[in-house]
Order: C-alpha cells, then sequence, then structure tokens
C-alpha cells in the first residue's frame, strides 16, 4: 500500500505508530512494515509505502483501490516529539491506496547529496510497485535494495492505467506519454532539475520513447518528414526536459510489437482495443516511433540499453470465467523487436539477454546474481548521466543565445 498526505519530518517510526490508528480497534491490525517514506514530489507532505501482516477490514473487500482518512490533530500531537512539525492543528487527510497511480518516490537523498534520479516504469497490465516484486515472495528491489546501491539516486515509480481487461479508458500511447510528461515537471518544480535514467518494462519502454522524441527540440523537429505537432510546441513549455535525460535501460520493450494474439479476447468490445493493437507486430505507429526516435534522442552522451528475454512466456487463458497467464508458452517480444534501439549502439554492452520469461525480467529476488549484472549498468549509467550534466547545459545555452 501507499500512504499519501503524511506531515513533513514524520519518522518510519512514527508512521508505524499512526497507520494502525486509522482503522477500529476490532481489526486487530498490528504495526505495519514501513517499506520506504520519502518527501512526496510537492515539497509539502511525505509519502510512504507498507504492507500488514493482516489487512485492516477497512482496506478488504469491494472495488476501492483508495481510501481517504481525517486525522486533522495528529500533527499537533507529534510536536512534542518532532519540532519539526507544525504545532497547530490543521487540515490533515491521508490517504492510503493500492493503485500507485502517478509518481511515488521511494528514497531520496539528502539534498547535498542528491545527483541524479531514476525513474522506473512497468508494462501492459502491470503495477508501478508489484510488477518489480519477486515472484512468490515480498522483495521489492527498487525499494529494497537500489537505495541502498545508488545511495546519490532518488529512487521513482511512476504507476498509469494499463489494465486490460474490464477497461474502460480509451487512452493511446500519446496520452499516456503526455500524462508522464506531465509528471516529470513535477520532479523539478520545486528544485533544480537533476539528470535522469529511466527503467522501462515493455509498454513502459514506448511510453518513455513516446515522451523523449515529443519533447524533442522545435527546430529539430522541423527537419522531420512528418512533424508532430506536440513535438514543435512542447519545446517552449519544458525547454530543459530532455536535455535532463541521460538514458534508459529496457526491458523486453517492444520496440517493432510484440505477440498480443492471446490478449486480444481480453479486450473483445472494449474501448482500449486500440491501445492494444497499437503495440501487435503490425503496428504502423511503432513503425514510426522507431524510424523518428534515433533522431530525436541523438545526443552523444546518451544511452540505451536493452535487455530480451530469452524464456518462452504463458499466454492469456480464460478459467473458469477468469483470465490467467496460465495459457501455452509463446515467443511475447522477440529479440529482434526488444533490441531494435538506436543503430550505433548494436555491441554487447548495450545489448544484453536475460534469461528469464517477459514478465520475470524485472523481478529480482534478494541476492539475485541477474540483479548484480543489472545493478554494474545501473551504477554506470548514474555516473555517466551526472557528468553529461555541464555538457548538456552548455549546448542548451548556446542554441538559446
Amino acid at each position: 500500500y501507499r500512504v499519501r498526505g503524511l506531515p513533513l519530518g514524520i519518522s518510519s517510526q512514527q508512521v508505524g505508530v499512526l497507520v494502525p490508528t486509522l482503522f477500529e480497534p476490532e481489526s486487530d491490525t498490528s504495526a505495519p512494515k514501513i517499506r520506504s517514506l520519502a518527501k512526496a514530489p510537492n515539497g509539502r507532505t511525505m509519502m510512504a509505502t507498507l504492507s500488514f501482516r493482516t489487512i485492516p477490514a477497512e482496506l478488504s473487500g469491494g472495488d476501492k483501490t483508495e481510501w481517504h482518512f481525517d486525522k486533522t490533530n495528529f500533527p499537533h500531537k507529534l510536536q512534542a516529539e518532532n519540532e519539526d512539525i507544525g504545532c497547530t492543528p490543521q487540515n490533515f487527510t491521508l490517504t492510503i491506496d493500492d493503485h500507485f497511480r502517478g509518481l511515488t518516490i521511494l528514497s531520496s537523498p539528502p539534498p547535498s547529496d542528491h545527483k541524479v534520479d531514476c525513474l522506473a516504469i512497468s508494462g501492459l497490465g502491470g503495477h508501478a510497485f508489484g510488477s518489480f516484486k519477486e515472484k512468490g515472495g515480498s522483495h521489492m528491489w527498487l525499494c529494497d535494495d537500489l537505495p541502498n546501491d545508488l545511495a546519490t539516486t532518488r529512487i521513482i515509480i511512476y504507476g498509469y492505467e494499463s489494465q486490460l481487461y474490464g477497461s474502460q479508458s480509451f487512452q493511446d500511447l500519446e496520452a499516456l506519454a503526455t500524462t508522464l510528461r506531465t509528471s516529470l515537471k513535477r520532479l523539478s518544480h520545486l528544485t533544480e532539475r537533476k539528470p535522469l535514467f529511466f527503467i522501462a518494462h515493455s509498454l513502459g519502454g514506448l511510453i518513455v520513447k513516446e515522451v523523449m522524441y515529443s519533447i524533442w527540440d522545435r527546430n529539430h523537429g522541423a527537419h522531420f518528414p512528418q512533424a508532430i505537432i506536440q513535438m514543435r510546441n512542447a519545446y517552449t513549455d519544458d525547454p530543459d526536459t530532455l536535455n535532463s535525460i541521460y538514458g534508459a535501460l529496457f526491458f523486453g520493450v517492444p520496440n517493432q510489437g510484440m505477440d498480443i494474439k492471446s490478449l486480444i479476447p481480453m479486450v473483445e468490445n472494449q474501448d482500449n482495443q486500440g491501445l492494444l493493437h497499437s503495440i501487435s507486430n503490425e503496428s504502423q505507429l511503432l513503425r514510426n516511433q522507431t524510424r523518428d526516435f534515433p533522431r530525436a534522442f541523438d545526443f552523444e552522451d546518451s544511452k540505451i540499453v536493452c535487455f530480451y528475454e530469452t524464456v518462452t512466456s504463458p499466454t492469456a487463458i480464460k478459467i473458469a470465467d477468469k483470465w490467467a497467464m496460465k495459457g501455452p508458452h509463446a515467443i511475447l517480444v522477440g529479440t529482434a523487436s526488444a533490441t531494435h534501439g538506436r543503430h550505433w549502439e548494436n555491441q554487447a554492452d548495450h545489448i544484453q539477454a536475460i534469461n528469464r520469461d517477459h514478465s520475470q525480467l524485472v523481478k529480482f529476488k534478494a541476492n539475485d546474481e541477474v540483479y548484480d549484472r543489472v545493478l554494474g549498468t545501473l551504477e554506470d549509467f548514474a555516473k555517466e548521466a551526472f557528468a553529461m550534466k555541464r555538457g548538456r547545459r552548455m549546448e542548451a545555452e548556446e542554441r538559446t543565445s
């Protein structure tokens, strides 16, 4: 679960005391395990992720994915323990959710140590937190490992609506990218913009690519055979966003499409059919994106590393009126599709195999040897992203002078 609206300065211990008070005594709720605690993007509150040994009754049952709790006097009660929290009662609403949509800060270094941002985005039908959690366990490497291994990097996850069966959304790739781009601007509205790199799984990588070339400099956009209006106008809205992006680690990203045959029945007669078909092997949209992306994101001091699956994946099948990924195995994203990035990045250090299926590409357990290998790339990204900061800024100043 994610908790938003916590007062600034609250400690993990205090969160553990506060949360059980939200529920009725008969709920038999033990203190939750605090997975993370960090300042929210708005700069005014804190946000936490946590888990319960026994899920409180108030958070169980029904179709709700978000709950609100009034704790107006709690900051006043904390004053005796923490002088940084305001001493007067104020409107104070806590929100608990399990959808994790939008930005979630998992960890943030002290301002003096904060050098780089890393944002992870899940794939089709995924979950911002759950997609990166080990199968059958609780270990979540972005939360439990990466903050210690990349001590100068702020770790962020991003959630969006990508459910297939039963979805009422008709967002397309451009709409998803526009929402992410707006969220990225929130990361730097209170502090200096930091160099940024992405960890992207499956559809998440296509959204990242759409963001990158949709905010391309309007002067370069004019050179495209068919410049997208959004590309050319976005520069005036936020000229520094693209300059701040160092690159991405793409895990099973279907640059040239993926096998969607088993998924098509899940979206029959639904408004999200268009999104699914736009990432198929026959997608004209992806052909255009594959052609334009290398020209839009061609900084010399940038990097894209593609990881691809080498194990077949279970497909979707309906069992007792419920859809499950337990059907015949197939190659969901072929090697050619997952490694078709920028043509000059075709060496071994830019293209790496992981002997797992599509879903398991980003699920690492504790002491996972694949995580150790990926961590080496992440450490390089963090170091190189910080190093590119000055050069990019100088180039941007020259273009505007």
